[in-house]
């Protein structure tokens, strides 16, 4: 992913995302944007083709767009400034903007094991991290046991396979 990319997602995600007055209705906005870019997933390449004239992929919008949501507004500048390359990484970017404003930090958690909810788990990897927590989980049975949770730039990792890697470095001093 090029540095530019991620800087303009950004800018169009806060853009985007200032036009909400509350939280709700952030959530409600992110929503809207999710479900019409699902929906106009099958039409991707059609709107990302250079060769397709900006018209052509306007009056398809204007088509396949039936109202005049922010959602549906917001897709249309995309594809005029040609940007519509980016809705993956602005999706993606508003969800962080809308976990900032909730105070929730996502956690993606990997067990050696079927992973199943735990919930004083997450209550203390919350307390531990300092928010609400949106956990997923994930099984990765390379861990031996244990597990390992991820939150941003955040890595714990209480796995087996963990242990024996440290334990690895410390004997062959690398």
């Amino acid at each position: 992913m090029k540095q530019g990319n991620l800087f303009l997602a950004r800018r169009y995600a806060r853009a985007y995302d200032g036009v909400a007055a509350c939280a709700d209705d952030a959530r409600a906005d992110m929503r809207a944007l999710q479900n019409l870019l699902a929906a106009l997933a099958p039409a991707a390449g059609y709107l990302n083709n250079p060769v397709v004239a900006q018209v052509e992929k306007l009056a398809f919008l204007e088509q396949v767009c039936a109202g005049q949501s922010a959602a549906e507004n917001f897709v249309k500048i995309l594809v005029a400034q040609k940007r519509f390359a980016l809705a993956p990484l602005i999706e993606k970017e508003l969800q962080n903007l809308l976990d900032a404003r909730l105070g929730v930090k996502r956690a993606l958690i990997q067990t050696a094991a079927i992973p199943s909810p735990d919930e004083a788990f997450e209550r203390d990897l919350a307390r531990l991290l300092g928010g609400k927590i949106a956990a997923s989980y994930e099984n990765k049975p390379a861990l031996l046991a244990g597990a390992r949770v991820r939150s941003g730039d955040v890595l714990i990792d209480a796995s087996a396979l963990g242990r024996v890697r440290q334990l690895s470095k410390i004997l062959t001093g690398k």
